[in-house]
């Protein structure tokens, strides 16, 4: 059982960081840096050229055929290009792996809240129930006469007391389970 809640928090830790706009954009940039820093890494290889040519001159007097070889030398712009290139795609990687742990504890805070908050709803929940059965026998005990008014109105105060206790820890529990789910994108959905 605590395997499978295991599990499911790791499911929606993952689910969050996926969420997140600029996980999203890492994802997004990492491999198009990537493809960008080995095209620039090829191009400080030397590309060679090679051409053939045929000219007619002298109105067919002459005819000139060859060929022609180029190689052009990598140069200090170019390894500087390349260099650039791999250090921004190395960076996207970096920026990414950053914002993920901090969006895993900020999913953590907010998970271990909920789950507070649950415990000290049914808490109150318990201590409600405890509270309503306490007055019902005041209730009865003032109608017997055997206590009086005071201590009926005392036990009915504290009944209220509890009863917003209740509801507050209720309001809290669903305030903080609404704010896990929109931060999971389960309410709505911003990027539609």
């Amino acid at each position: 059982m605590r395997q499978k809640l295991l599990e499911a928090t790791c499911g929606l830790r993952w689910q969050s960081c996926e969420n997140v706009f600029e996980v999203g954009v890492g994802i997004v940039t990492q491999p198009g840096r990537l493809k960008e820093a080995h095209g620039r890494d090829l191009e400080r290889k030397p590309d060679p050229t090679v051409g053939v040519f045929v000219t007619i001159e002298r109105g067919g007097a002459e005819r000139i055929a060859g060929v022609s070889v180029s190689m052009p030398l990598g140069s200090a712009h170019r390894r500087s290009v390349a260099l650039a290139a791999a250090a921004d795609a190395e960076a996207a990687a970096h920026c990414r792996l950053a914002v993920e742990p901090r969006i895993g504890a900020e999913f953590e805070v907010l998970y271990r809240g909920l789950e507070g908050k649950r415990a000290a709803a049914m808490a109150q929940s318990e201590a409600l129930a405890l509270q309503r059965s306490a007055a019902e026998r005041t209730a009865r005990a003032y109608k017997a006469g055997e206590t009086s008014l005071s201590e009926l109105l005392i036990i009915r105060r504290a009944l209220a007391d509890t009863t917003l206790a209740q509801r507050a820890a209720v309001v809290d529990t669903l305030e903080a389970n609404s704010r896990l789910r929109l931060d999971l994108h389960q309410m709505w959905d911003f990027d539609d």
